[in-house]
């Protein structure tokens, strides 16, 4: 259902949960003494991806000029409703040595100084045209064109191609993608980032970003025994991934979830792969 239908659907007691519901509802569906809304901090990262084997995405300082030409703050306040947080490093929210303070050196929004790295990277504004694979559903349909407006706001042209998920991670996987918007969970595993999405020879390596300085480290990361030792590198590799810039971290959504009085033994988690094993509605 769509997400206006499945509020409706809770208020009228069809259904006993309302996952993601939209955030214009929430202020009525608080007032509801029938139902009980349920936020916590999320942990699913939506991100922006380059495909880094693409002629002109190779390019570094390309790619850190569109990351400056693309205000997360509108994007989290237009999609969210405000609720949730940019980010600026590649690694999950609540993963050990998670690190997003003001020295990773990331490229954030700055029109003036994409504009720049624009004309440093060897193009003219006006030159470049990318196509943006995005799925056909929320939040994807709602982020592509306020993207594809950052973009034309510094002289790149976007066609946004909406493809359903199976397709798109089909196309990603291939290639075929130049942009592309994506997410990615993870409770606590640092191997599903640095490896799975940016070490060599991965399928879900979508940014096809191949270094093998980025394997080297991750492999330290993942094999050093003493913690702070592997805190300092993992920092070290969140720096590195900022400036190499092959993806654009965009933001992690609130957890919301709106359920009907009497529902027990839920399992929420931050990233949305919540267990329902053991939930039941009591008798009344």
């Amino acid at each position: 259902l769509e997400a206006t239908s499945r509020v409706m659907a809770l208020q009228n007691g069809e259904i006993d949960v309302c996952v993601d519901p939209l955030t214009t509802e929430l202020q009525f569906l608080e007032k509801d003494k029938n139902l009980v809304v349920h936020t916590e901090a999320g942990t699913r990262l939506f991100y922006f991806g380059f495909n880094c084997e693409d002629e002109d995405l190779s390019n570094k300082t390309l790619r850190q000029a569109i990351s400056c030409a693309i205000d997360k703050e509108a994007i989290v306040q237009i999609v969210l409703g405000g609720m949730g947080k940019t980010q600026n490093t590649v690694v999950n929210r609540g993963v050990p040595t998670f690190y997003d303070e003001a020295d990773l050196g990331a490229y954030s929004y700055d029109v003036e100084r994409a504009k720049k790295l624009l004309a440093e990277a060897g193009y003219a504004e006006g030159e470049l045209t990318f196509d943006l694979y995005a799925a056909t559903d929320d939040p994807y349909k709602t982020i592509a064109p306020l993207v594809q407006n950052n973009l034309k706001e510094i002289g790149i042209n976007v066609n946004i191609v909406s493809l359903d998920q199976a397709t798109l991670k089909s196309e990603c996987q291939t290639g075929n993608q130049q942009l592309f918007l994506w997410r990615w969970n993870v409770i606590d595993r640092l191997s599903e980032i640095y490896s799975e999405l940016f070490g060599t020879g991965y399928a879900s390596n979508y940014h096809h970003y191949y270094n093998t300085e980025v394997d080297d480290m991750a492999y330290e990361i993942l094999t050093v025994k003493d913690s702070a030792e592997r805190t300092a590198k993992s920092i070290e590799l969140q720096k590195y991934l900022a400036e190499e810039c092959p993806q654009v971290p965009l933001y992690v959504a609130d957890l919301v979830i709106a359920y009907r009085n009497g529902l027990s033994g839920t399992y929420f988690f931050g990233g949305g792969n919540h267990v329902w094993t053991h939930t039941y509605v009591a008798a009344e």
